[in-house]
């Protein structure tokens, strides 16, 4: 599913997040390795999270994915980065909005 702009969302039924990151990692050094006429060089940020059955909203979920995507582009671009399986609180979300947005910058 195509998100915005250049971000999009794949979805693994039944992978763990180490699967899910070889995956990624894999179709990221394929990506990397293309040559492309218009662009000298394509490179992947990718944000893996895994849904926790108990307790997960589809918000909670994506907003993991969504900050271990952020991290990965703030720690140099071009890497897979697994978000935490700690639960995010409502009020985190809301700051870490914020801050992406450049508000508090």
């Amino acid at each position: 599913f195509r998100l915005g702009g250049d971000e999009f969302l794949l979805l693994f039924e039944g992978l763990s997040e180490q699967t899910a990151h070889f995956m990624m990692s894999s179709i990221s050094d394929k990506v990397r390795s293309k040559h492309f006429a218009r662009h000298a060089h394509v490179s992947l940020s990718v944000g893996v999270a895994e849904c926790l059955l108990e307790d997960d909203t589809p918000d909670l979920w994506l907003k993991r994915a969504d900050i271990a995507l952020y991290d990965a582009k703030q720690n140099g671009r071009d890497q897979v980065v697994v978000a935490s399986t700690a639960t995010v609180e409502p009020e985190v979300l809301d700051w870490q909005d914020e801050v992406q947005q450049g508000h508090f910058l």
